[in-house]
């Protein structure tokens, strides 16, 4: 008797019965390939950065320090002092002119906490001298490449403390219109009487320029 044509017989049976059993699993693995392929068509190539904050960064030039007394200390404190000052004028150009988002058609509400309560009637009524104020609803974006406090004076008193102060202050920038015209130049000029308050100095009296057209 011979076996070879029974065992040549059965060889495709079993061969057939061994792909049903995995062709579950063939399919389970097609699916996944499909499903990673899908996942690394909605990946993005590349995580897009964040928006630039608007805000000032003014830089400091010469701080004097007025002491009656000439104390050997004064100069130091006056330029500890300074840091605060550069604080002051960052958050007051910010909203002023840099960021539209603090703009509030040009009511700028964000200034009067800047200013002492006797200077903020001041502020009310020559905002337009001080801020975007009318030009608000004219332009989309501000880039400022001048933002110094060129001169800084501080007045010591006869404790020591730094009462107040005196900034010239100068500021540049170029404006986008919003009905996309030529760029607008503003140049503003200004100085601050500042006045201790708390931990910190407030806007107590001003005198500004502001000049803004195109060029």
């Amino acid at each position: 008797m011979s076996l070879g044509p029974a065992l040549g017989q059965n060889a495709f049976p079993l061969a057939n019965n061994r792909l049903l059993r995995l062709f579950p699993l063939l399919v389970l693995f097609a699916l996944l390939l499909g499903a990673c392929e899908q996942v690394k068509e909605v990946v993005p190539d590349a995580i897009e950065p964040e928006p630039k904050l608007a805000a000032a960064n003014f830089h400091l030039g010469t701080v004097t320090a007025v002491d009656p007394q000439n104390r050997p200390d004064s100069a130091q404190k006056a330029n500890e002092e300074a840091a605060k000052v550069i604080a002051l004028m960052n958050a007051f150009y910010s909203a002023a002119f840099l960021d539209p988002a603090k703009w509030d058609g040009g009511r700028h509400p964000d200034l009067a906490p800047l200013f002492t309560a006797e200077a903020q009637p001041g502020l009310a009524a020559n905002l337009t001298g001080l801020a975007m104020s009318d030009l608000s609803d004219k332009i989309e974006n501000v880039e400022s490449g001048v933002q110094n406090v060129d001169r800084l004076t501080m007045f010591v008193d006869d404790d020591g403390s730094l009462p107040a102060g005196l900034a010239s202050v100068s500021f540049e920038a170029v404006a986008e219109p919003a009905d996309g015209g030529d760029e607008v130049t503003i140049r503003h000029a200004a100085s601050y009487w500042l006045q201790r308050e708390g931990d910190g100095y407030r806007i107590s009296a001003f005198t500004a320029d502001l000049k803004a057209g195109a060029e």
